[in-house]
């Protein structure tokens, strides 16, 4: 089975999901997330998993940070916490997590989500061996790369559009910007964004609880390369909705649902590429190594 998976900042866009046929929504979990994703209490995310059980739609929590030795306890305690509101995953990358959950004997919720941190096939193998529910392979590789992985660990998951998370910094950079400078602007607003001197481009920067990240200029889309990941054996197919307008989203999402029902997308694509010119569409990494 292809499932499509959409990450959720709007709670009033459940109604067009389901309508969509989106399969699973991630929710990020507050003060657990290297993302720029809008963060839910836990109340709010047993609300959002009794509604989408409703209609038959799946829902796993983003709880992507790393903690340190004295985080990691509570977290490990509030990941127990969270599985027990009834989601069907969550998406981790501190080995921490992982190392309570097998105590428990709930690895198999679980999905490896390393960022920029797995390059290759024996990495994702061996996360996918340890029982877990699947790996996200990270977006800065090459399509090749990309299949390679795909082909050889089973239940694999690619994030095929939205911007990429490029860089993240415990440190609150934005934060010390502002008190350095004595400037006066909202460090959690998304619309921020930095830009290099040697580049035009500007790079949508933003800080939460616990982390800065920078983000690409460009969204990065996959329609080209679906069939491709769908032969590859890919089940999990996302859309990072950051820094996306919420007609961006639906528009994308109608398309991705088409290309995995393996209906002709052709016209559709076309025309997303014209509607959104402006926001620097590309294929990113897939047609080039990050490092040569």
């Amino acid at each position: 089975m292809k499932i499509l998976t959409v990450t959720l900042e709007n709670r009033n866009l459940l109604k067009d999901y389901i309508d969509l046929g989106v399969n699973e929504v991630v929710l990020a979990s507050a003060d657990n997330t290297f993302s720029a994703l809008h963060e839910f209490t836990g109340e709010e995310i047993k609300e959002i998993v009794e509604e989408c059980h409703m209609h038959h739609m799946t829902v796993t929590v983003l709880m992507n940070r790393l903690y340190s030795e004295k985080d990691i306890y509570a977290a490990q305690k509030e990941m127990e916490e969270i599985l027990h509101l009834g989601v069907d995953g969550l998406m981790f990358a501190d080995p921490g997590l992982l190392k309570y959950a097998k105590e428990k004997h709930l690895e198999s919720y679980l999905t490896y989500r390393p960022e920029t941190l797995m390059t290759c096939n024996e990495d994702a193998l061996f996360w996918k061996e340890q029982g877990l529910r699947s790996v996200v392979i990270p977006c800065l590789l090459t399509k090749d790369e990309v299949m390679d992985i795909a082909k050889y660990t089973p239940d694999t998951t690619v994030i095929i559009h939205g911007s990429t998370l490029m860089s993240v910094s415990k440190r609150k950079l934005l934060s010390a910007y502002k008190e350095v400078n004595q400037k006066d602007f909202d460090v959690h607003s998304k619309t921020l964004s930095l830009k290099e001197k040697q580049r035009e481009a500007y790079m949508p920067a933003y800080e939460n609880a616990v982390a800065m990240m920078i983000y690409t200029d460009y969204i990065q889309e996959s329609f080209d390369e679906m069939h491709a990941f769908m032969d590859a054996q890919v089940t999990y197919f996302e859309i990072d909705t950051p820094f996306m307008s919420e007609e961006a989203v639906i528009d994308a999402i109608r398309i991705y649902r088409m290309l995995l029902d393996e209906k002709d997308a052709s016209r559709e694509i076309q025309a997303y590429r014209d509607k959104y010119q402006d926001k620097e569409l590309s294929d990113g990494y897939y047609g080039q190594k990050t490092v040569k």
